[in-house]
């Protein structure tokens, strides 16, 4: 139902029963679906789409969906302190129970924060370490 309707509204009929294509023929079918988004915005295909019956939506860049009202209000964007005093964006946790609401206890380590470790549970001795440090490797 929604992929006939999607056809049918670009006007790419002859779509409608290949679903399921496979191969060159998906190829072909999806080269003319690139062509014909291309024709318009974003904007004036949610116009033109939006009172179809059909599974659709906008795909937002990372920047737009951190600002996105409603991934706010889930909280899905979330700020708080990076441990060093800084006040960070972060993503939220998903999952949201009423009775067990989520918190973040932790940030998001820094980049190489937790080399040693990782490298000491591989492993590599201390001095190992500092030779990679000394190097530039780390």
């Amino acid at each position: 139902h929604f992929w006939r309707t999607l056809c049918e509204r670009l006007g790419l009929g002859e779509f409608a029963g290949q679903q399921f294509a496979e191969g060159a023929e998906r190829e072909a079918m999806f080269a003319r679906f690139r062509a014909k988004f291309r024709e318009r915005s974003m904007a004036e295909w949610v116009d033109l789409l939006a009172d179809l019956d059909i599974c659709f939506g906008p795909v937002a860049t990372l920047a737009e969906m951190m600002e996105d009202p409603q991934v706010r209000h889930r909280g899905m964007v979330v700020e708080m302190d990076d441990g060093r005093g800084v006040r960070r964006t972060t993503l939220g946790n998903p999952i949201k129970l009423s009775d067990t609401p989520p918190y973040l206890r932790l940030p998001a380590p820094a980049l190489g924060q937790h080399t040693e470790e990782v490298l000491a549970g591989l492993g590599y001795s201390r001095n190992d370490v500092a030779a990679l440090r000394e190097r530039g490797v780390i």
